[in-house]
């Protein structure tokens, strides 16, 4: 039974260095794979966490958007509010179903048109030159050219 053994014992070293070669290329093989779930694990923590900031983000941005219309409404209602006391207050003034006379309005809006709130109205296109002033609203006794 040796004698059938001795061939194959005289290449122990070829077997040793096959057998270690197969055991350490399944060890290869296995942390290669175990790196590329630990890697796959890191990727899915990574996009549940970045979803997470996104989901916050757009929930962030929702919540300030409404807050921006809202407050937008309520300038919108009392300006609204504003407009119509003043329409009232007009129509009860004394004389207010009375003409104005043309030449003092022409006047009003050619004085309104003077302030850069105003001058670009269309009522102001007609009235203004070519070297016409604007009166800047921050500072009201400095006119500049417009």
């Amino acid at each position: 039974m040796m004698a059938l053994l001795l061939p194959y014992l005289a290449n122990w070293r070829v077997i040793a260095g096959i057998t270690t070669f197969g055991v350490l290329a399944a060890a290869v093989a296995l942390f290669v794979h175990r790196g590329h779930e630990v890697t796959a694990a890191k990727q899915e923590a990574a996009v549940a966490r970045s979803s997470a900031v996104v989901a916050q983000g757009q929930s962030t941005a929702q919540a300030q958007a409404a807050q921006i219309t809202d407050q937008g409404r309520a300038k919108a209602d009392v300006t609204v509010h504003i407009q119509q006391e003043n329409a009232s207050a007009l129509a009860q003034a004394p004389g207010s179903t009375q003409g104005v006379d043309p030449v003092l309005y022409s006047d009003l809006v050619r004085g309104l048109c003077l302030y850069q709130s105003t001058s670009g109205d269309a009522a102001c296109a007609g009235l203004r030159g070519s070297n016409s002033t604007v009166i800047s609203p921050a500072n009201p006794g400095s006119p500049h050219s417009g």
